[in-house]
């Protein structure tokens, strides 16, 4: 499903790079929201939002999201490290 978003004109003024722009930010930004609510994992947030895991994983520290780290993730890196 795609959802669509009316931009008001003057704010793009024939600009493509601006409506670019916005349009990478607010996917970047609904992504957020999806993984701070715990809706989506990191993986599918960075795949939504268009960016790289690294960057996503950056953008959601400095938007101060918390890590979605539970005690099976944490069994899981352990079991892994012990391997």
């Amino acid at each position: 499903m795609k959802i669509g978003l009316g931009v008001p004109a003057f704010l793009l003024a024939n600009r493509s790079e601006i409506a670019d722009r916005v349009g990478r930010r607010l996917q970047c930004e609904v992504a957020l929201h999806l993984y701070a609510r715990r809706l989506v994992s990191m993986g599918r947030a960075a795949e939504l939002s268009g960016l790289s895991r690294g960057a996503f994983e950056e953008a959601a520290t400095l938007a101060g999201a918390l890590r979605n780290y539970g005690s099976t993730d944490l069994d899981a890196d352990l079991a892994f490290a012990g391997s």
